[in-house]
């Protein structure tokens, strides 16, 4: 398990985790003392969290384990990001130096939006798509980070004529329609969220980053 600061290094190993396809839960914590000031309040945030995302019962039993195990986690840092898929074997935490909105995804692959915004303070949102693939990013002019691989499997084309042929090709375009539909939610989805806010003073300890690799 992964428990370390956030930066381009841990997006990109994020991104690259091998769910195969698995639920993957991704869960944004606040530890804003003026809003959160207790464990129990932390710990309510928590459960309304997973229970509005609909998360599935075994990863918010690892995320409840992971926050009463490790709880160099959550002393001294702004927030916490926490991404769990029982089914897929996964289980990585990130101690934020920012406050962030609390949030709760599930989804397919880790939503690393949120933990991207922490990078970088322009709010401009890039798409790059293919009929197949896009690759979503959040800055502006001066560099942009990467957030979300978008693959819809599409059919190869193929050519045989007739009827079919035509049929074929519809079908074909209505995948690729499904496609720029997926992405530009995700991109919506995305600028709706609240932005971080910056965190009042030092509050993510070292002792975190010296966490690094531990199981």
């Amino acid at each position: 398990m992964l428990a370390t600061t956030e930066g381009v290094g841990t997006l990109r190993q994020l991104s690259g985790l091998a769910t195969d396809g698995h639920a993957v839960l991704s869960l944004y914590v606040d530890l804003d003392a003026s809003r959160f000031p207790t464990p129990a309040a932390r710990d309510a945030e928590v459960s309304a969290l997973l229970s509005h995302a609909g998360a599935h019962r075994a990863d918010a039993e690892r995320v409840r384990e992971l926050l009463r195990a490790r709880p160099e986690l959550v002393g001294g840092a702004c927030g916490l990001a926490i991404f769990s898929s029982a089914d897929a074997g996964v289980l990585e935490a990130i101690a934020l130096s920012g406050h962030v909105e609390p949030l709760a995804v599930v989804d397919t692959v880790p939503w690393l939006e949120p933990l991207a915004a922490t990078m970088t303070s322009e709010n401009w949102g890039v798409a790059v798509v293919s009929r197949r693939e896009a690759r979503l990013f959040r800055g502006g002019p001066r560099s942009l980070v990467e957030f979300a691989t978008v693959d819809d499997a599409l059919h190869r084309r193929h050519a045989q004529g007739g009827w079919a042929q035509a049929r074929y090709q519809r079908g074909i375009e209505e995948q690729v329609a499904e496609h720029v539909r997926h992405t530009t939610e995700r991109m919506l989805r995305a600028h709706r969220r609240p932005p971080v806010r910056p965190s009042r003073g030092r509050c993510l300890r070292r002792a975190v980053a010296r966490g690094r690799g531990e199981p």
